[in-house]
């Protein structure tokens, strides 16, 4: 009977010293699935803390450089304690197939504090060659104790832009000139063979 009960206990203390409520979460989504060669790609990451405390923020994209051209990116401002406390932000690095999406540090030193926001950032693109760009977070990933072996990435299609659309060709008609000529022809020869 003991032997069951003390990993029952062990369970149970794990239970109550865990919250799972404070795991914190991100992904990232385009806003289509297929672009155009030389259209605008919107990538947007999304980030909960889930009432998490951290020193800092960090995050870059990873992508194809390739198939696209890094144009910008831009993060949310985070604040803390109603507002009261606004998070440093740090500089958003752009590099072909890589774009940091957040670098912030608290504003209170080495004290881990919350946030009173989620993380909504954009990394902008441009389709640049035909193909599918899968997108992946770094691997440097820093966010409310997230583990970046769980962030799932996303995927999106560049298409050429160029439709191939077979139209039916249409049956050429008779055309006026081409009756009047023959007609005229016929008259000709009739008139030829009555002489």
């Amino acid at each position: 009977m003991k032997a069951h009960r003390a990993p029952f206990a062990g369970f149970l203390l794990l239970a109550l010293f865990t919250n799972p409520a404070l795991a914190a979460s991100i992904h990232v989504l385009p806003d289509s699935p297929v672009y155009q060669i030389g259209e605008i790609i919107t990538l947007t990451v999304y980030g909960d803390s889930e009432g998490g405390e951290d020193i800092g923020v960090w995050g870059r994209l990873v992508y194809d450089g390739v198939m696209t051209d890094t144009l910008a990116a831009t993060q949310t401002v985070h604040t803390s304690f109603n507002g009261t406390q606004t998070w440093l932000q740090g500089h958003l690095y752009l590099e072909e197939g890589r774009a940091a999406f957040m670098n912030q540090i608290t504003p209170v030193g080495l004290t881990a504090v919350p946030v009173d926001q989620p993380q909504i950032a954009t990394v902008t693109l441009r389709a640049r060659r035909v193909g599918v760009v899968n997108v992946e977070f770094d691997d440097d990933l820093w966010f409310f104790g997230f583990d970046p072996d769980l962030a799932i990435g996303t995927s999106f299609t560049i298409v050429t832009g160029t439709m191939l659309i077979e139209t039916p060709r249409a049956v050429p008609e008779p055309s006026t000139g081409g009756l009047l000529g023959l007609g005229l022809l016929a008259i000709a020869l009739r008139q030829r063979r009555s002489a």
